[in-house]
């Protein structure tokens, strides 16, 4: 744990355990670090803190922070209404593993794609205009905003779902957003891209930033995990 005493700074700031907005993202982290005054981990912290805090009958639900469904509210991801949220995959390419091709030729398939799953119960749409199954060919980041965003933009305006871009180009992702998309879905974990990040916090969107080892053409060879696959994705991000 990181300690600094200067007096323009001091880590871990010594009022932090009063304070919900310090600790709550702290254990979204990692819920059993343990402080280093109270010697305590910092999810019972947080909850000691609430329990003292809040009115009878009152809770802070954690949301996600897109708008999904036809009444426009947020996903809850905790409390009595909190629920898994269902996401929709279409991939507007020519080479993807499962819809490869189906949609990539017509705006209107990939519409009625979204619309049927949809139905069926999707709260978000995944748009993804660039293939990462094993081999995938790279294309360029004209070719794939010129797949993804007239879907988008269609989309924005006949589903009722939250849009998401599956992308690792903050070029593609930064028009994405402004076609109406409202979460970044990078694979690579912004390693291919940095600027995704600050694509991201200039539209303050979401960004779902996943694991990623090489590339299409060599990730395959890089499946390897001696330590453990939790122990090791969860080390590497």
């Amino acid at each position: 744990v990181m300690r600094c005493d200067d007096p323009e700074l001091i880590i871990p700031h010594p009022r932090a355990c009063e304070r919900d907005f310090v600790l709550g993202p702290i254990c979204d982290i990692d819920p059993d670090l343990v402080h280093p005054e109270k010697k305590a981990p910092v999810r019972t912290l947080l909850k000691s803190l609430l329990a003292a805090t809040q009115a009878p009958g009152c809770e802070l639900d954690r949301v996600f922070p897109i708008a999904i469904g036809q009444e426009g509210l947020p996903l809850r991801m905790s409390g009595r209404e909190a629920r898994t949220g269902v996401m929709g995959i279409l991939n507007v390419t020519p080479d993807s593993f499962s819809d490869g091709g189906q949609f990539n030729t017509s705006v209107t398939a990939a519409v009625g794609r979204m619309k049927l799953l949809e139905a069926q119960g999707a709260d978000m749409m995944d748009i993804g205009g660039q293939s990462t199954r094993p081999n995938a060919e790279l294309v360029g980041g004209d070719e794939e905003m010129a797949r993804v965003l007239p879907v988008i933009e269609a989309a924005r305006a006949s589903v009722t779902s939250a849009i998401s871009v599956d992308t690792f180009r903050s070029d593609v992702a930064r028009e994405a957003v402004r076609a109406g998309a409202a979460l970044i879905n990078d694979v690579s974990g912004g390693l291919l891209d940095p600027n995704i990040l600050n694509v991201a916090a200039e539209f303050q969107a979401p960004v779902c930033l996943m694991h990623y080892r090489g590339d299409p053409s060599t990730m395959q060879g890089l499946a390897n995990y001696p330590g453990g696959v939790v122990e090791t994705v969860e080390a590497e991000l």
